[in-house]
């Protein structure tokens, strides 16, 4: 085989530098709100109300830089087929509340508030925590941004048994945003696609990684789109099972 033979072909190679180029792209926009916005805090000429508006936004654009840096390093651990994350039992609510703690300034910035809606009895699943989190931040940063609506919603439902061994976990997460249809999901859900509504915008890669974190830890990520409720996701996990007779 010469070397030829085993060199991307030139539209391979093409499609590489035209992703690269849309990857500089996308990544130079939010880093130049947070230089913009810097320098006009610096002159030390701003009214106090505008430095903190400044400062919200520094940050909303500093969450998006940091879920694009993080988006490349996983696509770069999931190619290079890194090891499987470890699983174990994860309070699913906690990790909904981290995730909403890390965007509230960015749903502030926009404008949007992120509703909790948890049972009373908060379910354990079998998870890697890290990796919920990650899934979800990208979930739910997705929805502040193409929301037109003013809520969030995250609501989660456990199994009706918690010694039910069958029963999923579902969480969804609903907006008001214009959506996909869901037989669109599949398509949407591949690397550097993006949805209808957010041409131009992003990377391409949040609910790629989305699917594959949570495929990783046995559970499904799934979309509908209805009158009821509109442009939501829905990811099932497995519970960790009560044993009769467990004080757990």
């Amino acid at each position: 085989m010469t070397d030829n033979d085993s060199a991307p072909s030139e539209k391979v190679q093409a499609e590489r530098i035209e992703r690269l180029s849309a990857i500089g792209h996308d990544i130079r926009t939010p880093l130049h709100s947070i230089l913009g916005f810097s320098q006009l805090i610096s002159t030390g000429d701003a009214t106090l109300e505008n430095v903190r508006r400044w400062a919200e936004l520094i940050t909303v654009s500093g969450v998006e830089l940091g879920l694009m840096i993080e988006s490349l390093l996983r696509l770069g651990a999931i190619e290079a087929n890194a090891a499987a994350s470890a699983l174990g039992p994860v309070d699913l609510c906690g990790v909904l509340d981290d995730v909403a703690s890390l965007l509230v300034g960015a749903a502030d910035a926009s404008g949007k508030a992120v509703r909790l809606e948890f049972p009373s009895l908060r379910p354990l699943v079998q998870a890697n925590q890290r990796d919920l989190v990650d899934a979800f931040a990208r979930l739910v940063h997705n929805a502040i941004k193409h929301s037109s609506g003013a809520e969030i919603v995250i609501s989660v439902s456990p199994p009706s048994h918690r010694t039910s061994a069958t029963e999923m976990v579902t969480t969804t997460i609903s907006d008001n945003g214009l959506g996909f249809e869901p037989e669109q999901f599949s398509e949407f859900a591949k690397r550097f696609t993006r949805g209808p509504a957010v041409a131009g915008v992003g990377l391409g890669l949040g609910l790629a990684i989305a699917d594959h974190l949570i495929a990783s830890g046995n559970g499904t990520l799934g979309y509908r789109n209805d009158e009821a409720q509109p442009s939501t996701f829905v990811v099932s996990l497995q519970p960790v099972v009560v044993t009769k007779g467990s004080d757990a």
